[in-house]
């Protein structure tokens, strides 16, 4: 009877454990918001006093940073390592979606080589918070850093860019590059070819037998000019009237307006298009949607591809989409950022570029049209 007590004692111990090492192993990143009390209530089965005791304890150890009225944040912290590794910073806008399969290439680089390990910090899309996460993990002693800044417009980003180039450490970026005049050096970076990826979407389709094909695209993204760019490409090499339409960008965490995709919609058809790229997939997602419910069929009335391929498959007519190489992209900029740490000087100045992957599925109709020839 007398254990009974200690036992009830331990939950919050427990709790705890479990927390330290979902962050150990980056399931929130440095600057994150973990789980509110009540969530936290809900998916354990613990009490308020457990939760509450569990967060004091992690506060204590330096693992968690409260603020009153805002919540529990990941707090920098170093894991342990060898002398022959090294500790990665990472700095990414958020860790979800696209940027988790960048993250996972870069663990899983350091992994399979013993090279080290990481430390995250997100910024979740927020300028201001920018500088912070960067000062976080120099602040924790990082070797290197693996940037995915915002780069805006304006005299923000030549202050940006000039910041980078005077960190302490050496730094790739990932998914974002920029000439820096005056610095003395170029940086080295690991992007995707957007250009590349939405010229070969296009060329896809002209070689179904479409002529009339269109763009719908997210505006003020760092993916934006590169889709831009290499669908009007593909429509001068391919003699294709160019037909674009400008989405806004949805909140952070928010889908496209459907008041948005409305008018597309209806534009489209009227365009009489036979073929639509659209940048990325919830937009393309809900359009498909209210095509359908127009009695459009995809892909006999329309061929459609999606940029990103997030969540092109869950689609009600699964999407073909263009996939940037996210997990490849990270194994490759933790390999360049390696290598610098490793050799210094010596080593050449790398800048990669690489081809996204054009997946097929059903809505663009290449099945159909593979069906057709093999019958005939």
């Amino acid at each position: 009877m007398k254990t009974q007590p200690a036992v009830k004692d331990l939950k919050y111990e427990t709790l705890a454990t479990t927390l330290r090492r979902d962050i150990r192993a980056g399931v929130w990143a440095v600057g994150a918001k973990i789980p509110t009390e009540k969530q936290l209530m809900e998916s354990t089965g613990m009490s308020l006093t457990t939760v509450r005791r569990a967060l004091q304890l992690l506060t204590e150890e330096g693992w968690l940073r409260r603020q009153r009225g805002a919540g529990s944040f990941v707090a920098p912290w170093i894991q342990k390592r060898e002398r022959s590794t090294y500790l990665i910073g990472v700095m990414v806008p958020e860790t979800r979606q696209y940027y988790d399969r960048v993250i996972h290439g870069i663990q899983d680089q350091l992994a399979s080589t013993r090279a080290g390990s990481t430390l995250l910090a997100t910024y979740e899309w927020d300028p201001d918070r920018e500088m912070e996460a960067l000062q976080t993990l120099l602040e924790a002693g990082v070797d290197g850093l693996i940037l995915t800044p915002t780069l805006p417009d304006g005299g923000r980003s030549a202050s940006l860019i000039s910041e980078i180039g005077r960190l302490p450490v050496p730094v790739v970026l990932a998914e974002r590059q920029f000439s820096a005049p005056g610095l003395g050096q170029v940086l080295e970076h690991v992007v995707s070819d957007h250009a590349g990826g939405a010229f070969d979407a296009i060329r896809h389709l002209h070689g179904l037998g479409h002529s009339r094909i269109g763009l719908a695209y997210r505006k003020g993204t760092n993916t934006t000019a590169g889709v831009l760019e290499g669908y009007r490409a593909a429509c001068e090499t391919m003699g294709i009237d160019p037909w674009e339409w400008e989405l806004s960008e949805p909140p952070v965490g928010h889908s496209v307006s459907t008041d948005e995709i409305l008018p597309l919609a209806t534009s489209l058809v009227e365009a009489r298009l036979s073929a639509v790229l659209v940048f990325g997939d919830r937009e393309a997602i809900t359009l498909q949607n209210e095509l359908r419910r127009r009695g459009s069929r995809i892909p006999e009335d329309l061929a459609m591809v999606s940029y990103d391929d997030e969540t092109a498959d869950i689609a009600a007519v699964p999407l073909t989409a263009v996939a940037p190489p996210k997990y490849q992209l990270g194994k490759l900029t933790a390999d360049v950022l390696v290598r610098r740490l490793r050799e210094g000087n010596s080593s050449a100045l790398e800048q990669i570029r690489l081809r996204p992957v054009l997946v097929v599925r059903e809505s663009c109709g290449a099945a159909q049209a593979g069906a057709s020839a093999a019958k005939t």
